[in-house]
């Protein structure tokens, strides 16, 4: 019998030190056009985490707005995230009523590598380039930034 092997081929592939960018395993961009939508899928990539709640990404993404508003603005930005994410691996990015949640143990970052039950750390490059053309989104993503540049 012969051995069954996982397919860890990642089927995405991101940069998030300096400009952020996203292509699929063929080479193909599928970084979103919004930057709050590039911000949900840094997030998710890099939280470690398997699910996240929709609550946690509106609260760090429009921490200023009401809960209807910011709910309706995250709507938004998942829907564009799905649409470049549909094209490479349907699979990738699960969108529920409540959480989202992107398989990361198919995401490549660029300095990082696969890792989907460690943490993800920055540690390996320049903590001050992480995420750097996401910075002034919001305050809160901003926080969660710089706690994730310093802790690694």
């Amino acid at each position: 019998m012969e051995p069954i092997f996982e397919d860890v081929r990642p089927l995405l592939r991101l940069r998030v030190f300096g400009a952020m960018e996203a292509w699929s395993w063929t080479g193909e961009s599928i970084l979103p056009r919004g930057r709050k939508a590039q911000a949900i899928l840094a997030y998710l990539a890099m939280c470690g985490e398997a699910v996240v709640p929709r609550r946690r990404l509106a609260r760090l993404l429009w921490s200023t707005r009401w809960d209807e508003q910011a709910r309706a603005s995250l709507r938004q930005s998942l829907m564009e995230l799905r649409r470049g994410i549909i094209a490479i691996a349907p699979e990738l990015l699960c969108i529920e009523k409540d959480r989202v949640s992107l398989q990361i143990a198919k995401v490549w970052i660029d300095g990082i590598g696969i890792s989907a039950t460690a943490r993800r750390s920055v540690s390996q490059r320049d903590p001050a380039t992480f995420l750097e053309t996401l910075r002034g989104l919001d305050v809160a993503f901003d926080q969660w930034i710089d706690t994730r540049a310093v802790s690694g």
